[in-house]
């Protein structure tokens, strides 16, 4: 999977929902996604005219609402897979220097940059997928609410 849309630099407490608010993406979603075309996300995302969301499950849920949310789910995994391959690739971005945000966020988006690199050359290998799956914690606002794990990606 192709990173179409990166920002870095915002610290990991800030919401999910605050970061989108305030990105380039999120002015120009307009122009991005235009007709048939969505981004998806989690629970912790609102619900737009471009941004697919699960459905809350309040215990409520039918049967076509809990395919929508495992299927939906099931192509967030797509998601997850590719941000997994980004972070084994280039294994120091788990070792970046906290105290240096203008150099680590020109690692993170170099890094971005060569990872579409490598899949336009066809240099994909899955000894780069990392052992452990820390992307697949779920925060406090999925267990309550959501199926689904963090973050907001485009496949093309």
């Amino acid at each position: 999977m192709f990173l179409l849309d990166v920002l870095a630099g915002w610290p990991g407490s800030v919401h999910d929902s605050r970061v989108l608010r305030n990105s380039g993406l999120y002015e120009n979603a307009a122009n991005k996604f235009p007709g048939d075309s969505y981004l998806l996300g989690d629970g912790g995302y609102p619900l737009l005219r471009w941004l697919i969301t699960p459905l809350k499950n309040n215990g409520y849920l039918t049967p076509r609402e809990k395919r929508f949310n495992t299927a939906l789910s099931s192509l967030r995994q797509i998601v997850e897979r590719a941000i997994s391959l980004l972070k084994g690739r280039w294994r120091k971005l788990k070792y970046l220097d906290h105290l240096d945000l203008e150099l680590a966020v020109q690692i993170i988006m170099a890094a971005c940059v060569l990872h579409n690199f490598c899949l336009l050359h066809d240099d994909f290998d899955n000894y780069f997928l990392p052992d452990d799956e820390d992307d697949n914690q779920q925060d406090d606002d999925d267990n309550n609410n959501h199926e689904i794990n963090d973050g907001a990606a485009v496949q093309k």
